[in-house]
Parts: structure tokens; C-alpha cells; sequence
């Protein structure tokens, strides 16, 4: 059977590109090589992934930032398959994408490349299946995904991407491909998961007219096929234009009505909350959620209530390998209980220092920094930090200064510790989080309640870190994946 060969490239996108990855191994045909090219990523959270990357089929290949084009180039140029497939850091495929692909690839001499539907996830919902694959689609219509597989020999006899473009290297690419002859396929099940964002390379280019500008780049590029089509590439775009303007009547058609829809549920919402305060009630029952204070003082004032000891045991319940040998707690940053240690320590340290009281400290990197040198070379550092909780009442004996993000916590860790090594994992959600700030504890809450993490409202973060690069590869705690 026909090896096949997957190619990626990333700048900073490691959030996602885990996703990817898995995508890529679960397929049902495995790959037997994929590539991912770290293209100069900068963000600390990447470079944590391509530090973790542990599998057989999987290399990482690191380079300066030369942009997404030439960074695709170097990741196929270390490859050796017959067939290409490229992904971007944050698509997906179907588990059955290579298997159908290249099934059809195997079956078919006569075909180069194959294509399939799209199904848009994310910031939008959506299925798709390019119209064709022909020279005169492409120039009308656009091309098929970078995501289809191919025959080695197309991307070498293209010669790859052309790294002056930018927003439209894979149109220029799929040109050129058609322009030398090489046919395609294209599937209507929609095997590649496109990736929706806002905030995506197309958008920032479209809005800042870098793509209009490619665009008219590869159109020159092309101008002699364009002159030789010229007839059948005016009729076609002339029947796109109509196909386009007939889809924007429809939609503004639909649109209106959805408005009008909309207004008429709104009018709706506003007699019934008129109707609620005329008899009384407020429109959102809060119960006692209502209260000016806080449902239970005695635990929510404390600057570790129970919902939060309940997440930090947790955590150090995940990372038991490292309660080992040495081990030092610090637990209070106002009383000089760090300074004492690093002054009576020996030169031996600690295989393990646990830290729970970065917020309290006016100067968390200093203390932060004092934690580390506390450690043995290859030691382990185990934060514990609150994200959401009553600002301490105790300014005497527990003075509260600060709250950290999960960003600001790994830049901080990666100037003592091995950046490789930091883990960081979020402990609770939106409803935790409001029965913290209540004082309520985990006996109110279900199991399941309790077990449900967003990393975007967490109570806690757990972190840990290696002092050194030693071992940075090993992972004792489950998987921090968003």
C-alpha cells in the first residue's frame, strides 16, 4: 500500500494544533509520516506541544519564522511518500479522509488529487462541495483545499508553493497543478473540518486588502492561461456573477424575515417582563443567588475555601509521582517563611516544592523565582493558584495583592523553569466559580458538577514545571489540552 505523508505547519497556534494532530493519527488508514513544522512559534504554550509530541510517526522540524508558504515547503521537502496530503494547524479530517482519498488514489492511475466536501465548524456551521476541478473553475470559482491528497509528483512538478504569496499560495499552487495537465477528484462527503475564526489569517488579509492585492499577483501571474481561456472564463464568471447575485437576493430575503422574526420574539420578551414586575416578580428568579453578601461568610472570607482545596487536591492527587523524596510547602508569603529557606537551605534543595501562596505576594516573580532555587536540579515545582475568590479580610496575616491568567502564569514559570516542561491545568467552570465567591463548598455540588472544567472560568490553576530540561518531555499529570 501507498505510504502517505502528512505536512503542518504552526506559528503559535499549539491550542489547537493538538486537535489537529489527533485527527491526523486517528485515522483510519494511518499516515506514515507526519510532519509538523514549527515555523519560529514564539508563544510558550506551543512550544510546550512540540516539546510533547510523543509519537513514532511524528516529527518536529524547527525553523526560523519565514511564513506559512515557506514553512510548508520545508515540511514536504523532509518527507519521502508518495502521497501529500497539507493541513493547516487548526483544520481537521474525517477519521476516513486518507483511507477514502487514497483508496481512489490506488484505484486510479489516472488521477492526481482528490478533494472532498467541506464541513465548516466554529465560529460557523456549514457544508460545501467545490463545483470542480477544472483550470477554468479555479480561475472562476477558486480552487479546492490545500487539503486534498496528492501524488507526490504534482508538488514537484509544480515546484511547491511560490513563497511570494501570501493570502493565496494554495490558489496559485492548484493553478499551476491544472496548468500541467494533473486531474482531480472531487468527493462529496465533506471528510475536511474547516476551522471558522473570526480572527483567521483569510479574514486579517481580506481586511487589511493583502488578499485582493495576492490575488491580482497570481491573476498576472497567470495572465497568458487567462488570455488562452479568455471566452469560456468571461461566460463562466459571467454565470458565477448571476449564480451570486441570485444567492444575495435570497439571503437578504431570508434575512428580512428572520428580523422581523426576531423583533416579534423581542416585543414578546418585553410583555412578559412587564407582566412579571406588574405582578411583583424581577424577569430572572435568583433565589437566594440574589443576596447583597455572600451565602456563607465563614467559608467564602477564608483565602482558601473549600471549593478551592477541593480543586488543589485534586490536582496534587494528579501529580502523587512527584510527592517525593524532599519535599517543602509554602503556604504563606508574608512571613518570611521563603527568605528563611533559601538562607538555611542546603546546597542540596528540595526534590519538590509546593507553592500556594503566589497572590499573597507583592512581588510573585521574586517569590516565584526563590520557590525554584529551592529545588534540585531535575525538581519539580507544584503551583497552586486561586483565580476566583474573596479578596482576604486578614490584611495583617494574609495579604492578597494579585490574580493571574493561565497566559501570565506560564510566562512567569518559563523565566525560572524549563519552559518545555510547564504544565497548566484549570479547575472549575462558571457555576463553581459563583459558588465559590458564595462560600458554598463541594457537598452542595454534584460530582458531575464539580468534574466540569473551563478553562475559560477556572477557580483554580494547577501548574507544574521541571527546574531543568531534564525529563521535560515527561508528563505526570493528565493531558492539559483546551
Amino acid at each position: 500500500m501507498t505510504t502517505i505523508a502528512v505536512v503542518t505547519a504552526c506559528f503559535n497556534q499549539g491550542r489547537t494544533l493538538t486537535e489537529t494532530l489527533d485527527s491526523i493519527l486517528g485515522q483510519t488508514r494511518p499516515p506514515g509520516d507526519v510532519v509538523i513544522v514549527n515555523d519560529g512559534s514564539t508563544d510558550l504554550y506551543t512550544r510546550r506541544v512540540f516539546a510533547t509530541v510523543n509519537h513514532r510517526s511524528v516529527r518536529v522540524v524547527h525553523t526560523e519564522n519565514r511564513g506559512l508558504r515557506a514553512a510548508l515547503n520545508l515540511g514536504v521537502q523532509s518527507t519521502s511518500s508518495d502521497y501529500l496530503l497539507i493541513i493547516d494547524a487548526d483544520d481537521l479530517i474525517d477519521p476516513a479522509f486518507l483511507e477514502v482519498t487514497g483508496g481512489l488514489l490506488d484505484a486510479h492511475a489516472d488521477l492526481d488529487f482528490v478533494s472532498t466536501g467541506v464541513r465548516g465548524f466554529g465560529d460557523a456551521e456549514y457544508t460545501y462541495v467545490h463545483p470542480g476541478c477544472d483550470l477554468v473553475t479555479a480561475l472562476t470559482r477558486g480552487t479546492v483545499r490545500m487539503t486534498s491528497l496528492m501524488r507526490r509528483r504534482v508538488w514537484e512538478e509544480t515546484g511547491g508553493f511560490d513563497e511570494s504569496f501570501d493570502a493565496s499560495g494554495d490558489r496559485d499552487f492548484w493553478i499551476t497543478a491544472l496548468e500541467r495537465g494533473f486531474k482531480g477528484r472531487i468527493i462529496d462527503a465533506p471528510l475536511f473540518w474547516y476551522r471558522v475564526r473570526a480572527d483567521s489569517m483569510h479574514h486579517r488579509r481580506v481586511a487589511d486588502g493583502t488578499f485582493y492585492a495576492d490575488s491580482e499577483a497570481v491573476l498576472r501571474k497567470h495572465r497568458q492561461t487567462i488570455e488562452h481561456h479568455g471566452l469560456d472564463i468571461v461566460l463562466a464568471k459571467q454565470g458565477y456573477i448571476h449564480e451570486q447575485h441570485s444567492n444575495h437576493e435570497e439571503l437578504m430575503r431570508r434575512t428580512s424575515e428572520l428580523e422581523l422574526e426576531a423583533a416579534e420574539i423581542e416585543r414578546d420578551i418585553a410583555s412578559a417582563v412587564r407582566s412579571l414586575r406588574d405582578m411583583g416578580h424581577s424577569n430572572i428568579d435568583w433565589g437566594e443567588l440574589a443576596a447583597r453578601a455572600p451565602l456563607r461568610t465563614t467559608d467564602c472570607c477564608n483565602t482558601d475555601p473549600a471549593l478551592i482545596r477541593y480543586y488543589e487536591q485534586q490536582f496534587l492527587n494528579l501529580c502523587g509521582a512527584d510527592l517525593r523524596g524532599s519535599i517543602l510547602e509554602i503556604s504563606d508569603a508574608t512571613s518570611g517563611q521563603v527568605a528563611a529557606f533559601v538562607s538555611s537551605s542546603d546546597s542540596t534543595g528540595f526534590d519538590c516544592v509546593v507553592l500556594r501562596a503566589l497572590h499573597q505576594a507583592s512581588d510573585a516573580q521574586r517569590l516565584l523565582a526563590s520557590a525554584a532555587s529551592l529545588l534540585k536540579p531535575a525538581g519539580v515545582l507544584l503551583g497552586l493558584v486561586p483565580c476566583i475568590s474573596s479578596i482576604s479580610r486578614r490584611p495583617l496575616t494574609g495579604m492578597d495583592y494579585c490574580r493571574f491568567t493561565e497566559a501570565a502564569l506560564r510566562r512567569m514559570c518559563a523565566t525560572v523553569c524549563d519552559p518545555r516542561s510547564i504544565e497548566i491545568r484549570a479547575f472549575g467552570s462558571v457555576l463553581t466559580a459563583a459558588m465559590a465567591i458564595h462560600g458554598l463548598t463541594p457537598a452542595d455540588l454534584t460530582r458531575e458538577e464539580l468534574e466540569r472544567h473551563d478553562p475559560h472560568f477556572p477557580v483554580l490553576y494547577g501548574v507544574r514545571a521541571l527546574k531543568t530540561g531534564d525529563g521535560a518531555d515527561r508528563s505526570l499529570i493528565e493531558s492539559t489540552r483546551r
